[in-house]
Protein backbone atom coordinates (compact mmCIF):
# COMPACT_ATOMS: atom_id res chain seq x y z
CA UNK A 1 0.00 0.00 0.00
CA UNK A 2 2.88 2.40 1.18
CA UNK A 3 4.39 1.60 -2.47
CA UNK A 4 0.63 2.37 -4.10
CA UNK A 5 1.33 5.92 -2.47
CA UNK A 6 4.36 6.81 -3.54
CA UNK A 7 4.07 5.76 -6.62
CA UNK A 8 0.84 7.79 -7.10
CA UNK A 9 2.42 10.77 -6.00
CA UNK A 10 5.21 10.31 -8.29
CA UNK A 11 3.12 10.21 -11.07
CA UNK A 12 0.83 13.30 -9.75
CA UNK A 13 3.62 15.31 -9.51
CA UNK A 14 5.24 14.74 -12.43
CA UNK A 15 1.96 15.91 -15.01
CA UNK A 16 1.86 18.62 -12.90
CA UNK A 17 5.16 19.72 -14.02
CA UNK A 18 4.20 19.10 -17.56
CA UNK A 19 0.92 20.84 -17.26
CA UNK A 20 3.12 23.77 -15.94
CA UNK A 21 5.48 23.77 -18.38
CA UNK A 22 3.30 23.73 -21.42
CA UNK A 23 3.87 26.94 -23.43
CA UNK A 24 6.99 27.51 -22.14
CA UNK A 25 9.69 28.25 -24.64
CA UNK A 26 13.16 29.38 -24.84
CA UNK A 27 12.61 32.32 -26.47
CA UNK A 28 13.92 35.62 -24.37
CA UNK A 29 13.29 38.61 -26.83
CA UNK A 30 11.28 39.36 -29.32
CA UNK A 31 13.85 40.94 -31.53
CA UNK A 32 13.16 44.27 -30.37
CA UNK A 33 15.47 46.05 -28.12
CA UNK A 34 14.41 46.58 -24.33
CA UNK A 35 15.93 47.76 -21.26
CA UNK A 36 16.86 44.59 -19.76
CA UNK A 37 18.62 43.34 -16.43
CA UNK A 38 20.68 40.03 -16.21
CA UNK A 39 21.64 39.31 -12.82
CA UNK A 40 23.91 36.38 -12.35
CA UNK A 41 24.08 34.02 -9.30
CA UNK A 42 26.58 31.74 -7.44
CA UNK A 43 25.85 29.77 -4.24
CA UNK A 44 22.61 31.54 -4.23
CA UNK A 45 24.61 35.22 -4.27
CA UNK A 46 24.17 37.80 -6.76
CA UNK A 47 27.45 37.99 -8.40
CA UNK A 48 27.69 40.33 -11.11
CA UNK A 49 24.70 42.78 -12.79
CA UNK A 50 24.19 44.17 -16.21
CA UNK A 51 21.73 46.78 -17.25
CA UNK A 52 21.12 47.81 -20.81
CA UNK A 53 19.37 48.30 -23.78
CA UNK A 54 19.06 45.93 -25.92
CA UNK A 55 18.42 41.91 -26.87
CA UNK A 56 19.58 38.52 -24.66
CA UNK A 57 19.91 35.80 -27.40
CA UNK A 58 20.47 32.10 -26.71
CA UNK A 59 22.44 29.59 -28.61
CA UNK A 60 20.20 26.38 -29.82
CA UNK A 61 21.59 23.59 -28.22
CA UNK A 62 23.10 25.68 -25.01
CA UNK A 63 22.25 26.03 -21.99
CA UNK A 64 23.79 30.27 -22.23
CA UNK A 65 23.07 33.50 -23.12
CA UNK A 66 24.40 36.08 -24.95
CA UNK A 67 24.55 40.08 -25.34
CA UNK A 68 26.34 43.18 -25.85
CA UNK A 69 27.06 45.26 -23.06
CA UNK A 70 29.12 48.36 -23.28
CA UNK A 71 30.09 47.20 -27.05
CA UNK A 72 31.58 44.01 -26.06
CA UNK A 73 30.35 40.56 -26.13
CA UNK A 74 28.89 38.97 -23.00
CA UNK A 75 28.18 35.40 -22.42
CA UNK A 76 26.46 34.09 -19.17
CA UNK A 77 25.13 30.48 -18.31
CA UNK A 78 24.03 28.90 -15.20
CA UNK A 79 22.44 30.46 -12.78
CA UNK A 80 21.00 33.70 -14.22
CA UNK A 81 17.91 36.19 -14.31
CA UNK A 82 16.46 38.15 -16.99
CA UNK A 83 14.29 40.70 -16.03
CA UNK A 84 12.82 42.92 -18.82
CA UNK A 85 12.07 46.39 -17.18
CA UNK A 86 9.65 47.82 -19.67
Amino acid sequence: MRKAIIYLSAIFLLSSCARGCQGCSKQITDNQKQNIRVTLYSGGQEVKVWEFYGIVNDEDGSAGYYFYYNNKLVEVSGDIVIEHLD
